[in-house]
């Protein structure tokens, strides 16, 4: 996509903190269209940088000691390292950070993967994947798992990161309604699922004035699965968590 015409390309040697032995050499490259600008899209560690700068350096070293990690934010001016599971673009809401720079790891660099921008469910050719918002995101029924870099339809553990589905719903398997104005609020839905424990809430639906919990997804029950583009409704999936 025209996006990687804004890309800038960079290998950085990481080396061992004994005896300085060069162990592995780390390809990473610079969205310069994300300068200043953070989102938290993702973000599952922020790190306090305590070398000298450069610190492009030593945060590029805890992305590539963690898994997890396809892109990274680094700010030279906070001294603050943001680790990202999935890859971020324009297209993730942003907020204003001066002196911050978003880098791309090998991965993200060759493969299509969770939050890559997309056109068309063409542009997102991993597994049980599509184009939904501009970016690739797991289908409905299916959770990320940054832990597998892969969609599942069950998580070990459930995080607090929801993929929306405009227009569509589950109807007939809502374990919980809440129809008050302290539940129905933009956020409060999603936060009443965080906070139930009586059951496993993995998904819920928000309609003007309206808020459904459930456990279960489009997987379990896609006969019960419905969209419909004149209706008012937001389909919400849990994904999985960072551990």
């Amino acid at each position: 996509m025209e996006l990687f015409a804004f890309l800038f390309f960079f290998q950085v040697f990481l080396v061992t903190l004994c005896g300085g032995q060069v162990y592995q050499r780390y390809r990473i490259s610079q969205n310069v269209n994300l300068e200043n600008q953070i989102t938290d899209f993702w973000m599952f560690d922020e790190k306090n940088l305590t070398q000298n700068p450069p610190h492009l350096i030593e945060c590029a070293i805890g992305c590539a000691q963690d898994e997890r990690c396809i892109t990274f934010t680094v700010n030279e001016r906070t001294k603050k390292c943001r680790l990202h599971a999935a890859y971020i673009s324009e297209f993730n809401p942003l907020l204003p950070a001066n002196g911050s720079s978003t880098y791309y790891t090998h991965e993200a660099n060759n493969s299509v993967i969770i939050g890559h921008p997309c056109d068309s469910d063409d542009s997102c050719p991993s597994s049980n994947t599509e184009c939904n918002g501009n970016i690739c995101q797991c289908q409905s029924g299916y959770s990320f798992s940054p832990k597998l870099k892969s969609c599942v339809t069950e998580c070990q553990k459930y995080g607090s990161e929801f993929v929306a589905f405009k227009n569509c719903y589950i109807s007939l398997h809502n374990n919980r309604e809440l129809l008050d104005a302290e539940s129905t609020c933009p956020g409060c839905c999603e936060q009443k699922c965080l906070e139930e424990t009586s059951f496993k809430c993995r998904s819920f639906d928000v309609l003007p004035s309206k808020c459904f919990l459930s456990n279960m997804t489009r997987a379990d029950v896609p006969q019960d699965w419905n969209c419909v583009q004149s209706y008012k409704v937001t389909h919400h999936q849990r994904q999985c968590s960072y551990d």
